[in-house]
């Protein structure tokens, strides 16, 4: 397994994570892999948040983003450099557990024949929509 599959299964959770969200705008969900600077890899993140309440759309982009580093942690990545890099770690250094899940999930993809590129389906983001609660540990 390299480290393509690791951002495969990870744009792909991050994608299910902001059309899962009741707070997000699912039509303006844009989450793409969108270049590669000096070995390291960006991810573009874009997505309206439901609310003209300041505070409401802080929480909201908190509980994102906190669910976020998750799914990264979670993919054996992690984020280096400033802003919003993202440095996937060589399949060596990736503990076993998570290579292991990674290639487990990529090859249900292809058992199915239902891997989430370019894009999820209509009817997947039918789904996901208002499925995910806001995360009420942070206060």
């Amino acid at each position: 397994m390299g480290s393509a599959d690791q951002l495969r299964v990870l744009l792909a959770r991050l994608r299910k994570l902001f059309l899962s969200h009741a707070q997000v705008v699912q039509s303006t969900v844009s989450i793409r892999l969108e270049k590669i600077v000096a070995a390291t890899v960006v991810i573009r993140v874009d997505a309206a948040i439901a609310t003209t309440d300041y505070q409401r759309y802080l929480a909201v982009a908190e509980d994102l983003n906190l669910k976020s580093i998750e799914l990264v942690q979670e993919a054996g990545a992690l984020f280096s450099g400033p802003g919003q890099v993202l440095q996937v770690r060589d399949q060596h250094t990736t503990p076993e557990s998570i290579s292991t899940a990674i290639e487990a999930e990529v090859a249900a993809w292809e058992r199915e024949g239902n891997a989430p590129f370019p894009d999820f389906s209509a009817d997947e983001k039918a789904q996901f929509q208002n499925s995910l609660t806001v995360d009420k540990r942070g206060g």
